[in-house]
């Protein structure tokens, strides 16, 4: 279910937020006076984010996944009745070409509004996944998808359109309240496709260069360049002194002949997650390009970047980064605050809590030094496709006793920006296409952790998940491995008292062609059943969040096998085999588990043998590893599960 609500009610919030006395740093400390009237709203749902803006006591609702938001109450006392919003479709894929340059994806459109009158009720929040980048074969091109459409309050905000291919096929163009169009490729210069009303145009192409997809402050590039357009900024999830840029378009594809081995810079994406376009290598013999198109960033809409290389080079497309949904209203009015900055802020249990869902910066303004907990989670590996394994997840690591075998000193953070730490929050692994005969899932990236001097923690990213004949990669936790028999990866590091998960699981060694389990943070990732068999390995089950991060008026992570939920990093079920009929292995739930049922949605999905049929992704910010695509006859239209990216929480005494 994602991401959730991490603090209590408003009451609270308001009495740490102005009552706070010499010495109790709650990271938001009240200066003065209390607020003139309040709660006026209440509601539960996403990540919370608490902020001022002058005077104005603002509450963020950030929905990365899909969820609820449920309001309980409206307009008390003398307050608003009315949120703003904002609402960003999933990017489009970039495209993948034969020996040639194709277009970038274009963003997901942009719905920025504000005075939206809301009702005691619950919204049902859709978040548009990122649009798989354009795979390719010999002779074959094809163009990335479409985003998905994000959904609430009654309104939607289209995905962006797919890029292009240089073989004629223009890029994709969304819906009516679309984002950007995806852009053209290279061969005669391929049209872009056409922008929606809340985004723009994908630029056309040309002769060696794919161009940009359309961002949502500008079109995508036309000139040469191949830039995706930019996107627009919003200061809605983490208040002015924050603003993120969302919806960039990914930039295109480059096909230069008279520079061997691709020496043409690519093409970059436009500010607001826009992937970074592949410059191309040389062949033949035809083979994988090693710089395929950059994915755009999740929970920000931006397109994927596109696919290029020449002399028969199969040129893959970035996938799309998913979209977002944030829903703020005024909680209160005060005349001062102060301490602490970085991520989204809310209290629990005697906490003040710091949430990062991308890289950013934890400043402690307080003016004196605050000792603080931390548990960084890595983002988890895809799983790949054909007879294949899952991915592994994200490594997890804290400093919290007894929370993780890792357990490092506890960091004492100085007040003032030389002593800031720098969270990098992990991306999943790319879901993969699969040009026969399968290729191996994509790893997760690390996140980090890194303050003044020396001082630096880093959890792994999660393996990829193995292909037929091929093992599963080690990270975190290791992801599964591929038919037949194919060992799963280890965890990296591999001893006690440092490791981070749990190693994959075994591909079926048997005539059936199902892969391995992604390890996970609580467990191993399961053989796959095999011999006599078609199931597929289940994923490595997750991790339950401390105690004292378990708010019961909360929800997030995953729910898991176990009471209250707040599971992290499982990991995906392997792809199980069609024949003689299809089985399922559903992903790493946490707790106590019998590994008993189907795919279990946002701990990383499982993957199906059924022909035709995708595998399922991991939820973003939980750290998990995606499904693996199963065993069938070549199909060029599925893909296996991409993982989830990381997260890191900061939390000390308030």
């Amino acid at each position: 279910m994602g991401v959730k609500k991490i603090n209590g009610g408003v009451e609270d919030f308001i009495n740490k937020f102005v009552r706070a006395r010499g010495g109790d740093s709650t990271g938001l400390d009240a200066v003065t006076a209390a607020p003139s009237s309040g709660p006026y709203t209440e509601a539960t749902g996403g990540i919370i984010s608490d902020y001022t803006d002058g005077p104005a006591v603002y509450r963020a609702h950030i929905f990365t996944s899909s969820g609820t938001f449920d309001v309980t109450q409206v307009g008390a006392g003398s307050g608003p009745s009315d949120v703003d919003y904002l609402l960003v479709g999933g990017g489009g894929g970039g495209g993948g070409s034969y020996n040639g340059g194709s277009g970038g994806g274009g963003a997901g459109a942009f719905r920025q509004t504000t005075s939206q009158s809301i009702s005691v009720q619950s919204y049902p929040i859709v978040i548009g996944s990122g649009g798989a980048g354009g795979p390719s074969g010999p002779g074959g091109h094809v163009t990335g998808r479409n985003g998905g459409d994000t959904t609430g309050l009654g309104l939607q905000s289209d995905g962006g359109g797919g890029g292009a291919t240089r073989d004629g096929t223009a890029g994709t163009s969304p819906g009516s309240t679309g984002g950007s169009g995806g852009g053209g490729a290279t061969g005669t210069g391929t049209a872009g496709g056409s922008g929606g009303t809340l985004g723009n145009d994908g630029g056309d192409g040309q002769p060696s260069f794919g161009a940009g997809g359309g961002g949502a402050g500008e079109a995508g590039n036309t000139d040469g360049l191949g830039y995706g357009g930019d996107g627009l900024p919003n200061v809605y999830g983490y208040g002015p002194s924050s603003p993120i840029t969302y919806s960039g378009g990914g930039g295109g594809g480059k096909y230069n002949p008279s520079e061997p081995n691709g020496l043409t810079p690519s093409a970059y994406g436009g500010d607001g997650g826009g992937g970074r376009g592949s410059k191309g290598s040389s062949g033949p013999p035809a083979t994988y390009n090693p710089t395929i198109g950059e994915n755009g960033t999740y929970s920000r809409g931006g397109g994927g970047g596109g696919g290029g290389g020449h002399n028969y080079i199969w040129n893959i497309g970035g996938a799309g980064g998913s979209g977002v949904a944030i829903i703020r209203y005024k909680i209160a009015e005060l005349t001062e605050t102060a301490k602490a900055t970085g991520g989204a802020i809310s209290f629990y249990g005697g906490k003040t809590i710091h949430v990062f869902t991308s890289t950013g910066d934890f400043t402690n303004t307080s003016g004196s030094s605050l000792t603080v907990e931390y548990i960084a989670i890595a983002g988890g590996g895809s799983g790949g496709v054909h007879a294949s394994g899952a991915g592994g997840a994200g490594g997890v690591i804290s400093n919290i006793p007894g929370f993780m075998p890792n357990t490092q000193a506890v960091p004492v953070v100085g007040p003032g920006s030389p002593n800031k730490l720098t969270m990098t929050v992990g991306g999943g692994g790319g879901a993969v296409s699969n040009p026969s005969p399968g290729t191996n899932g994509n790893a997760g990236t690390n996140s980090t952790i890194t303050g003044p001097g020396p001082w630096s923690i880093t959890a792994n990213g999660g393996g990829y998940g193995g292909a037929i004949n091929n093992a599963g990669g080690p990270g975190g936790s290791g992801g599964g491995g591929g038919h037949p028999n194919y060992a799963g990866g280890a965890r990296n590091p591999n001893s006690a008292p440092t490791y981070q998960g749990n190693p994959g699981g075994t591909g079926n060694p048997g005539a059936y062609g199902a892969g391995g389990g992604g390890g996970g943070a609580g467990g191993v990732g399961q053989d796959a059943p095999g011999p006599s068999s078609p199931k597929a390995g289940a994923g490595g089950l997750g991790i339950q969040l401390p105690t004292a991060f378990r708010d019961p008026k909360a929800s997030y992570g995953f729910v898991g096998a176990s009471p209250g939920g707040f599971f992290f990093a499982g990991g995906g079920g392997g792809g199980g085999d069609a024949t003689p009929a299809p089985e399922f292995a559903r992903g790493g739930k946490g707790g106590t588990d019998s590994y008993s049922g189907d795919n279990h949605a946002g701990a990383g999905g499982g993957g199906s043998g059924n022909p035709g049929t995708a595998a399922t992704s991991a939820e973003a910010n939980s750290g998990s590893g995606g499904g693996g695509r199963g065993y069938a006859p070549y199909q060029p239209n599925t893909t296996s599960g991409g993982g989830g990216s990381g997260i890191v929480i900061i939390a000390y005494p308030s």
